[in-house]
């Protein structure tokens, strides 16, 4: 298959701000244990498997460029979008969060509720999507993994 070739080039941003750079309130989220936590609790959903990278030769050749890798979310969780993840995993710190303020339940895990020990303080919580497009898919997903209730509302 040829690709056509477009010529590679830089876009900057004229927005973006410079004094408002990733510092230490960014780190407080978005840190190496922050993702290690993260790649740990997802890797225990059920179904879980690593999503195959593709090598697109044809297309790093035609671009010149030395190797292109395309990672292949299309199946994951059987969703068929390749944002998955994101909003699952936001479902859960979400209920965690509620159940740590409104109970004092720490440490609440997906295994934990998708295992249903707190079904009856879960059931209760509501998300909602504004569509059902990849991270809508996601949302509902997870609130329903979780025992949580899920709202996505279609544009008519």
């Amino acid at each position: 298959m040829a690709f056509r070739h477009f010529p590679v080039r830089h876009i900057h941003n004229a927005n973006a701000d410079p004094s408002r750079a990733y510092g230490s309130e960014q780190a407080e989220v978005v840190n190496l244990e922050a993702s290690a936590e993260t790649r740990s609790e997802i890797s225990s959903w059920p179904g879980y498997r690593a999503t195959p990278l593709c090598d697109l030769k044809g297309l790093a050749a035609e671009l010149q460029v030395g190797r292109i890798l395309y990672k292949d979310e299309a199946r994951r969780f059987g969703l068929k979008s390749f944002k998955a993840l994101g909003g699952a995993y936001a479902v859960l710190k979400v209920i965690a969060h509620i159940l740590s303020q409104r109970h004092g339940i720490a440490g609440v895990t997906a295994g934990d509720l998708i295992a249903g020990k707190y079904r009856d303080a879960v059931k209760d919580i509501a998300f909602a999507a504004a569509t059902d497009g990849n991270h809508g898919r996601s949302v509902a997903w997870g609130a329903q993994m979780f025992g949580a209730q899920c709202h996505i509302f279609l544009h008519a």
